[in-house]
């Protein structure tokens, strides 16, 4: 998989994923005296990834206003943000309303709270069905405003102006909107929650870790592993693999089995990539046949990691499902959520 990176941008970028304490700074400084430093903050700026490049040219003292900027602008952000999470949790605690952050939001709240190395969109929260509408309410009684044209009755996207940013928040009653991930495979809202981990100094949740992993690597199935936000949505699985000390492994894949080739992929890439600590036995238990595998990694050849697009061309979308859905039904039921 690493072949696949052709410059030393590239290289760089991946390099920096990784945690603080896992990053290979000798490597990161051999990538780093390649590149021109303007392009370098262009092409880090381009896909999304700034911050992460500046706090590791800060460690190695390589650092500059230019990045040092970008970092503070998105811990200064992410505090605001956090800031306005926390009174709308306790909003919704006061109501008798469990809430859940999920993906970036938890990881970037509990388990890796480095906001400069954070960047976002918006922030994933989960509720149960039976408090969506009174979650709804609550939010608009905070100051939120409810957008327009709401896709799905159970998911309605909220902002609010800050200082000078703009909190968004997505409310949803099911982790995943993915065909391929039904309340049967991963679990009903309900069981979520009571498996849920509180967070401390505040009323938010954070899902089980092999939850969580779950609802991430289905995240990336949906974004066809390539599409938008690309290359940074795999610094979310290293994450929580290298920040859950003895990560049940056992459990995750028999909660994932379901996914089959989908979830192998999600794991493979990142391990590939940025040696995130995924026992070999997990791929093994998952693993497609070689047909499939020889497949998937032609298109992404092709495709690329970088440059990611909002939505691939459908044929090379039907390659990419042909090659991790076990069945017809799921391979059409998947191209039939394309763009949803």
């Amino acid at each position: 998989m690493k072949e696949l990176l052709e410059t030393p941008y590239e290289k760089m970028v991946v390099s920096c994923l990784k945690t603080s304490e896992a990053a290979d700074y000798d490597a990161i400084l051999s990538f780093y005296v390649r590149c021109h430093e303007r392009k370098l903050f262009e092409f880090a700026n381009h896909h999304e990834v700034a911050p992460l490049v500046a706090m590791r040219l800060r460690h190695l003292g390589k650092s500059s206003p230019l990045w040092n900027g970008v970092a503070d602008d998105w811990k200064y952000r992410l505090t605001q943000r956090f800031e306005k999470l926390d009174l709308l949790s306790d909003a919704l605690h006061a109501a008798g309303i469990s809430v859940m952050a999920v993906k970036n939001a938890a990881i970037a709240r509990a388990i890796y709270p480095v906001w400069e190395e954070c960047p976002m969109g918006n922030f994933d929260l989960l509720v149960l069905p039976s408090d969506f509408d009174r979650a709804t309410q609550v939010l608009l009684e905070a100051g939120m405003t409810s957008g327009d044209g709401t896709a799905r009755s159970a998911s309605r996207e909220f902002s609010a102006e800050l200082a000078d940013d703009t909190l968004w928040i997505r409310l949803q009653t099911r982790p995943s909107y993915h065909p391929l991930a039904l309340p049967e495979h991963l679990g009903r809202t309900e069981q979520l929650f009571e498996r849920a981990f509180a967070v401390d100094g505040c009323a938010l949740k954070i899902p089980h870790p092999m939850d969580h992993l779950a609802i991430v690597c289905m995240s990336i199935v949906r974004r066809r592993y390539v599409c938008v936000p690309g290359i940074r949505m795999y610094s979310e699985v290293d994450r929580i693999v290298r920040r859950t000390p003895s990560f049940p492994w056992e459990a995750f894949v028999r909660h994932v089995r379901f996914m089959g080739s989908a979830a192998y992929f999600a794991l493979y890439i990142p391990k590939m990539l940025l040696d995130t600590p995924i026992p070999e036995d997990v791929l093994d238990a998952l693993r497609p046949q070689k047909a499939a595998f020889q497949r998937f990694m032609a298109v992404i050849r092709r495709r690329g990691l970088f440059y990611p697009p909002k939505m691939l061309p459908l044929w090379r979308e039907c390659q990419i499902l042909s090659a991790i859905c076990d069945t017809p039904v799921d391979f059409f039921r998947a191209l039939f959520d394309r763009g949803r």
